[in-house]
């Protein structure tokens, strides 16, 4: 994984890291955007439990992610993007999604 940090925000960007995400992502608290797209990532989302509040934006599309979406991640009140498009994700969308105040785009679509 490589990090890229500038005036207290960290991007993390995964190239060609098939797999599951690591857990340790959650302990990345300056985090501001998570770009793990077309990775061919398998199993679930971490439940980072709150861990990951700067986060803005978050492009986990295009890979074979099979979980459920954690609650935690329609908590994220200043998430602006959300791409979990094509993978394998199941359940309904929870009430906190309406939470979701700064949201501008969140695509959900081919799961």
């Amino acid at each position: 994984m490589v990090a890229i940090c500038y005036q207290g925000q960290c991007h993390a960007l995964l190239l060609i890291y098939p797999g599951s995400i690591p857990y340790d992502i959650c302990l990345a608290r300056n985090l501001a955007k998570l770009a793990l797209y077309r990775n061919n990532l398998s199993g679930e989302i971490p439940n980072c439990k709150g861990k990951l509040t700067s986060l803005r934006r978050i492009y986990l599309n295009s890979n074979g992610l099979s979980s459920t979406i954690p609650l935690t991640l329609w908590r994220l009140e200043d998430l602006v993007v959300l791409n979990l498009s094509s993978n394998s994700l199941k359940g309904s969308l929870p009430l906190q999604v309406g939470g979701m105040k700064a949201a501008t785009a969140i695509y959900l679509s081919r799961n």
